[in-house]
């Protein structure tokens, strides 16, 4: 990774940023915590996105499905345009073990990591450990089925899975340029740590990435419809497993 750029990166255990990036700041305003944000977003109208690589632990479709539906999350309330393309795509997904990725065998820890815009050829990476186990649900899985050289059928081990439209859609909010929330409430998606029961942008949320991407033609009714949609189809995974 490129350690000269200002990323961002969600940790696994609910503890402080364990990189205490500068730009994550907080002030005060007549003794109220208030938003800091990190200047700098895109200034192309459209994007291109691609998985360079994958993880093994979800089939190429349904990812492919998977990074639709947390990319639409921060779609619908920005005013940019968002095309899948293999050729020179402005942001680029890995899958990265950390034998692949120091950064991950140093920060066992860390989930994924995002670069923020306007820093050249880094802008759009997002990277996720794939020493976890990802899925569309957050919820526990057998642990022979995910290893079964490791693990025996019925034994009753489980291993914890992650929910990566949770996270994607936490990354790519910081690919767009959101810095991590200060919002105390614990219900942001933007927050430093991974939270089972946040898996979609807040109302905070998505009134910050507002004042980053003013929307002008597309309108209150539009947005809440998608949000909706969003959120059906985030949850229809909690029903089929």
């Amino acid at each position: 990774m490129e350690t000269s750029k200002i990323f961002c990166e969600i940790i696994a255990e609910d503890i402080d940023d364990p990189i205490n990036n500068k730009y994550i700041a907080r002030t005060m305003q007549d003794n109220q915590i208030v938003q800091d944000e990190r200047a700098g977003s895109w200034k192309k109208q459209t994007l291109t996105y691609s998985v360079m690589q994958s993880t093994k632990e979800i089939s190429n479709t349904t990812l492919r499905m998977a990074v639709n539906i947390f990319m639409t999350m921060w779609d619908i309330e920005t005013n940019l345009t968002l095309k899948p393309s293999n050729i020179n795509p402005d942001i680029r997904i890995f899958f990265k073990t950390s034998l692949e990725e120091k950064y991950f065998k140093d920060r066992p820890s860390v989930l994924a990591y995002a670069y923020y815009p306007e820093q050249g050829s880094v802008s759009g990476i997002m990277v996720f450990n794939d020493d976890y186990y990802w899925n569309l649900t957050g919820e526990e899985v057998d642990a022979y089925l995910v290893d079964p050289v490791h693990y025996t059928k019925g034994d009753g081990k489980k291993i914890r899975g992650y929910n990566l439209l949770a996270v994607g859609g936490h990354e790519f909010g910081h690919v767009l340029g959101l810095t991590h929330s200060t919002n105390p409430d614990g219900t942001d998606l933007m927050l430093p740590y991974y939270n089972p029961k946040v898996i979609w942008a807040s109302l905070n949320d998505i009134a910050r990435m507002l004042l980053k991407y003013p929307q002008e033609a597309r309108g209150i009714w539009y947005n809440s419809r998608m949000r909706a949609w969003v959120r059906r189809r985030i949850l229809k995974f909690k029903t089929v497993i």
